[in-house]
C-alpha cells in the first residue's frame, strides 16, 4: 500500500460552512506521480534503444542504407606534364664518311678509317686530299645530315684529335668528309 503524504491548508473562513471554525482542505503530494511518469518515459526510451539495436543486429550487421558503403572517389583532372621530346638516337652506320689524308703521312687516312669503322660508321672512301698542308683536322657534313656533326666531332676528340674545324656543306658527294691533318 502506497503511503500518501497529505497536506492540509487553511481556507478562508468566509467560505466555511461552520462559522468560527477554520476549514482545512486535504492536498496530496505530486512527487509520486512525477516519479511514475519519469519511469514510464525512461522505460519507453530504453525500449526504443534496445529495439533499434535488435533490429540492426537482425539485419546481418549490414550498414544502414542511407550511409554510403564505400567512399566515392573524387576525380581530379590531371594536367598533362610536358615530356621532353626524345632526342633521336643517331646510328653511326647511317652516315657515309670519306676519309682523306691531308697530312702527307703515309697511312693516316687508313688508320682513321679503321677507327671510324670500329665505331660503326660506314666508310665509303679513303684517299689523299688535294693538298698535304692541313694543320687542323677538318670535318665537313652534308646539310641533310648536320645532326651527325657533333657526334662525329666527339668521336674524333676521343681518338685524340682536339683541334677540329667543322663545317656544314651543301655540295658533298658523301654524307661527311674527314680530312686528317698533321
Amino acid at each position: 500500500m502506497a503511503v500518501r503524504k497529505r497536506f492540509y491548508t487553511k481556507r478562508d473562513q468566509a467560505a466555511s460552512s461552520f462559522p468560527g471554525f477554520p476549514t482545512y482542505v486535504e492536498k496530496t503530494s505530486r512527487t509520486g506521480r512525477r516519479i511514475f511518469l519519469f519511469l514510464v518515459v525512461l522505460l519507453l526510451l530504453a525500449g526504443a534503444v534496445l529495439g533499434g539495436l535488435y533490429y540492426l543486429g537482425m539485419s546481418g550487421g549490414q550498414k544502414l542504407s542511407f550511409l554510403p558503403s564505400k567512399p566515392t572517389p573524387t576525380l581530379i583532372p590531371e594536367t598533362p606534364t610536358p615530356s621532353p621530346s626524345p632526342t633521336p638516337v643517331l646510328a653511326r652506320k647511317d652516315l657515309s664518311v670519306a676519309v682523306l689524308n691531308g697530312s702527307g703521312t703515309a697511312g693516316a687516312a687508313g688508320t682513321m678509317a679503321d677507327y671510324l669503322k670500329g665505331l660503326g660508321y660506314t666508310v665509303s672512301k679513303t684517299g689523299n686530299a688535294s693538298r698535304f698542308d692541313y694543320t687542323k683536322t677538318t670535318v665537313e657534313v652534308r646539310a641533310g645530315k648536320q645532326q651527325f656533326l657533333s657526334l662525329l666531332k666527339d668521336d674524333l676528340a676521343k681518338h685524340g684529335l682536339q683541334d677540329i674545324d667543322a663545317t656544314i656543306s651543301a655540295q658533298l658527294s658523301t654524307d661527311a668528309v674527314v680530312i686528317v691533318s698533321k
